[in-house]
């Protein structure tokens, strides 16, 4: 049996939600860690997100798309399916599918989203907590998670630092 599309749903039903007030993230969320990252132009290449209370065609590995910064923040694409994680215009994360992307991720419509502002901050760094579409309403959980993935430093030969040839 096909799982009902949630996003005909939210746009009948949810029109106001881009209206809704958004609260701020706070200057404190941005850790030294993050805030050093963002300075060496440290963009997450790839992301995983886990969601393991609903929603699993949003769960799994998404790819930066090169080129493509839509809302002026950039774009990451699942790796195995047609779902993105994007910046809405009012500055919030969301994780959507081809309705969204049709429309050029110009809009606040999603099956997951962050629930603050992200002033900037990746996805997997904003400290405010994601919320799930129930088919009703938005839930927060707070075990959905993005984290990103670095490639490890490239490894030395047994015994030590490395010779000159």
């Amino acid at each position: 049996e096909a799982e009902p599309r949630a996003d005909a749903f939210l746009q009948r039903h949810c029109a106001d939600f881009a209206n809704a007030e958004v609260p701020a993230a706070p200057e404190d969320t941005r850790d030294e860690l993050g805030a050093l990252r963002r300075e060496a132009g440290a963009l997450p290449r790839v992301l995983v997100v886990d969601t393991p209370n609903g929603w699993p065609e949003c769960a799994g590995a998404y790819r930066l798309e090169q080129g493509e910064e839509p809302n002026g923040f950039p774009l990451w694409k699942r790796v195995d399916g047609e779902t993105w994680l994007y910046s809405s215009p009012y500055g919030q994360w969301m994780i959507g599918g081809p309705a969204e992307r049709k429309r050029g991720f110009n809009c606040s419509t999603a099956w997951i989203y962050c629930s603050v502002v992200h002033q900037g901050v990746y996805p997997d760094e904003v400290a405010g907590s994601w919320e799930r579409w129930d088919g009703s309403s938005f839930l927060r959980d707070p075990q959905i998670s993005v984290t990103a993935v670095y490639p490890s430093s490239p490894s030395r030969p047994a015994g030590g630092a490395a010779e000159a040839a």
